[in-house]
């Protein structure tokens, strides 16, 4: 019941986050796998987060109901991201929708939270406790557009992140929900 409780959560946390893309602002979410050349070109290194430098190249994230995400550092202040939604639970089908954004700048701060990390292979869930860092992205189609993020590097090439519309929301969400990994 717990684990169907915190995919739900989850699964309306993915679809609020998309669905503040929709409002009366236009803001920069594309279907089209094009939209990733109007983001910065690659120019080294990725945003350097609490004592990692994240590296210039794609994360992906483990299947979270029925969704993963990915993130695409193309220098150290801008990244793709995209949502890819499943038609089932495993993820191993094609995709049936999906939403980008670009953020240009990408701004990694010194503020760091404290969160549990969200383990699906967990028995409750729910796993360690990780301390991460307060960033925000800036659409670079509609530059008052932000996604706020915390996000908790492991290494260089693998990190625990959450994200929301506010700040005030990414401070308290409870979990860092996905974890992505280097491709």
């Amino acid at each position: 019941m717990k684990n169907n409780l915190i995919r739900f959560i989850i699964i309306i946390l993915v679809m609020f986050i998309v669905s503040t893309c929709s409002t009366d602002e236009e803001i920069a979410v594309s279907t089209d796998a094009d939209e990733s050349t109007t983001c910065a070109t690659s120019s080294g290194s990725g945003p350097t987060v609490g004592n990692y430098t994240l590296q210039e190249a794609l994360y992906v994230s483990q299947c979270i109901s029925s969704s993963i995400i990915t993130m695409e550092f193309k220098n150290n202040s801008s990244v793709i991201m995209t949502f890819d939604s499943y038609s089932d639970s495993t993820c191993a089908g094609s995709v049936s929708s999906n939403s980008l954004l670009c953020f240009d700048p990408l701004t990694v701060t010194s503020t760091t939270s404290t969160k549990d990390t969200y383990d699906v292979e967990a028995a409750n869930n729910i796993g360690e406790s990780i301390t991460g860092y307060y960033a925000y992205g800036v659409s670079a189609e509609n530059n008052t557009y932000i996604l706020h993020f915390n996000i908790a590097p492991e290494s260089n090439s693998v990190f625990w992140l959450t994200w929301a519309d506010s700040k005030s929301k990414s401070d308290s969400n409870s979990l860092y929900i996905a974890k992505l990994t280097k491709k």
